[in-house]
């Protein structure tokens, strides 16, 4: 037997994934779940044992790469479709979202005693500690 031939031999039947493995891989990839364990997931029906990252990303390039868009596709959907159907909540996340919408910033105002202007005062720590102990002490 020639090298090549041994060589051909030697290892795992190249991998074949199954439409319910393909269907598996889209929907782990959908929600999130990281390649490395989807790899655990994905059983190899030849070594009964999970698939390697090469063998993800070889096989199942379509399915992650889409799995994911489907799910947001999906999700924008129905959130779609309660804005129409009246969901106010909704309507606003759109709005905020996808419209560009904002709500103006809330404006605080500070005045000093009786709405008048604040008086502010350099003092050194020793004064701010002596008239703070005075205060303490009136309390």
């Amino acid at each position: 037997m020639t090298t090549k031939q041994k060589r051909e031999k030697a290892g795992h039947p190249p991998f074949e994934p199954t439409d319910k493995q393909k269907q598996q891989v889209s929907q782990l990839a959908a929600v999130g779940t990281p390649q490395d364990q989807i790899c655990r997931m994905v059983i190899n029906p030849e070594t009964g044992k999970g698939i390697g990252l090469a063998t993800l990303n070889l096989y199942f390039r379509e399915e992650l790469d889409l799995g994911s868009a489907k799910a947001t596709a999906a999700v924008g959907g129905a959130l779609y479709n309660q804005a129409i159907n009246g969901n106010v909540s909704a309507q606003i996340f759109w709005m905020k979202t996808r419209g560009k919408w904002r709500e103006a910033a809330q404006a605080i105002e500070i005045t000093g005693e009786n709405g008048g202007p604040l008086v502010a005062c350099n003092v050194s720590i020793e004064e701010y500690l002596k008239a703070r102990k005075e205060i303490l002490e009136e309390y």
